[in-house]
């Protein structure tokens, strides 16, 4: 007989259970109904372990999959079938022709109105914007941005924000950034 604590040791003394039965958990079971659930449950750990060797693998592997998608290796990542088109987004509108390059072939100058310009809140006079509500502090001009290169005195210059255009001395944008030293 086997039993699993004390209570059901009183239980099999007061009911008097032949030999031949095992007392689990309150309830009765004779040895062949015992050895059927251990060999269900066998089956059972059984599949779950197949779950978990053939699932478990697939998800330490998965992390190697998205590094060679995003490694830029265009054979590793290229999908098996072509996938269904996308809806094309809706065309940009054309930007605005840059004002005519002065003589000589210098760049365009960069105009309030470009997009770029107007999402970086540029405009050509910095002292108009004095008491907005801008990051503008006092005394801050493209002449005075690390980023502005121009010849000393010069009224126009080149800016790394806006390639290819000149901004003027007297400008500001919102990337403004204060010269060394």
């Amino acid at each position: 007989m086997a039993f699993c604590g004390r209570r059901d040791i009183i239980r099999v003394a007061r009911t008097g259970l032949p030999p031949g039965e095992i007392f689990d958990h309150g309830s009765i079971i004779d040895q062949d109904q015992r050895e059927e659930t251990m060999k269900k449950d066998r089956d059972v750990i059984k599949k779950r372990r197949q779950f978990l060797k053939t699932f478990g693998g697939t998800a330490l592997f998965l992390p190697f999959v998205g590094i060679a998608a995003c490694s830029g290796d265009k054979e590793a990542a290229a999908p098996a079938s072509k996938p269904a088109a996308a809806p094309r987004p809706e065309p940009m509108p054309e930007p605005e022709a840059p004002t005519a390059a002065p003589a000589g072939g210098a760049p365009a100058r960069l105009s309030e109105d470009d997009p770029q310009a107007k999402s970086l809140s540029y405009v050509h006079d910095a002292t108009t914007l004095e008491g907005s509500q801008t990051r503008y502090k006092s005394g801050q001009a493209c002449v005075n941005c690390a980023l502005y290169k121009a010849e000393e005195g010069a009224e126009w210059g080149g800016c790394s924000i806006f390639p290819g255009k000149e901004v003027k001395a007297t400008g500001w944008c919102s990337v403004y950034a204060p010269k060394p030293g």
